[in-house]
């Protein structure tokens, strides 16, 4: 059988957050970075893993770069003579869902490998399980969802509380326009959004009035962005954001680095510019009006940051002919 490849995008976050842990909406954009996977057969009679820095086995991957591949084979219980090759162009840990990007690709591969019949809603839901039941981490939905389906995307979580697939509905997704340029800049310093989550989990159900009342409020200005973007109003859509970045800062998710690379952004023309993903660290994501607006806010970051991107909205995850 010929190799197989697939590839997902990274996403920003655009409004939401932390709410896709609880069951609310939150709204992002796919963009163009994107996490590759091939499978192909082997002669060593066993699944064998490549991340780049040479085969090994799967039962022997015990590094952390190899636990995503590792759950995934526990996950579907495989036991095939295959090669797994990732290829990555997100920055891991960098709050661009980098992880969501790379369980939608390799599921995806199988998929076709297998003939499963999976749709793109089945592969975010496995993807999704891979991380928050095989690997135990407190994440939400929409990373899976949005390197799934691509695009710009509104995503409507109600009733889903990580319980088994079919147990709950599938999200709501809606994809909508966003005429906007988006530039991601990466602060240099990792996080793990497991962890981060974590700690908003635990004081949303232990009844912090302060947690529940800004989670709600990040639901309902999520849709009130899937309403700016639908009429075009570049004035509502960036003070939404902004209004996110500060519930940000409340939940202590905006380090000093995250906070510098965003004044940066703001002050070389951005409309609106925020954390992307947990936060404490990983990178900020600028939206601007116009792609020259998007040239200065990108020069003026890469004196900041080694990794500065504008972005371009991408498609989910796609065959790779």
């Amino acid at each position: 059988m010929l190799p197989i490849t697939f590839s997902s995008p990274a996403r920003v976050d655009l409004s939401g957050g932390a709410a896709d842990i609880f069951g609310l909406s939150t709204l992002s954009v796919a963009i163009d970075i994107r996490a590759y996977c091939t499978i192909k057969q082997n002669e060593q009679g066993t699944i064998v893993a490549n991340i780049g820095k040479g085969e090994i086995p799967i039962s022997m991957a015990y590094a952390p770069p190899y636990a995503i591949l590792k759950h995934i084979v526990q996950h579907f219980s495989l036991n095939e003579a295959i090669t797994i090759e990732i290829k990555t162009d997100i920055p891991m840990s960098g709050g661009l869902g980098g992880s969501a990007s790379i369980s939608v690709a390799v599921i995806s591969a199988l998929n076709k490998w297998k003939n499963w019949g999976l749709t793109r809603y089945h592969i975010a839901e496995h993807a999704q399980r891979v991380e928050t039941v095989e690997m135990k981490l407190k994440n939400g939905y929409q990373d899976q969802y949005c390197s799934a389906f691509g695009k710009c995307v509104f995503m409507d979580f109600k009733n889903k509380e990580n319980r088994d697939i079919g147990e709950e509905p599938y999200a709501i997704v809606e994809q909508l326009p966003i005429p906007y340029t988006i530039v991601v800049a990466h602060t240099g310093i990792k996080h793990n959004s497991g962890d981060v989550n974590a700690q908003t989990y635990n004081l949303y159900h232990k009844g912090d009035t302060s947690t529940i009342k800004n989670i709600m409020r990040l639901d309902t200005i999520t849709r009130e962005l899937r309403s700016a973007l639908i009429d075009k109003d570049f004035s509502k859509t960036c003070n939404i954001i902004s209004e996110n970045q500060e519930i940000i800062k409340k939940f202590k998710r905006s380090l000093p680095e995250n906070e510098k690379l965003i004044d940066v952004a703001m002050n070389s023309g951005a409309g609106a510019a925020k954390v992307t993903g947990a936060g404490c660290g990983g990178s900020i994501a600028a939206l601007c009006e116009t792609p020259d607006i998007a040239q200065n806010v990108a020069s003026a970051l890469r004196k900041h940051s080694q990794f500065v991107k504008i972005c371009s909205v991408a498609e989910g995850v796609r065959y790779e002919v």
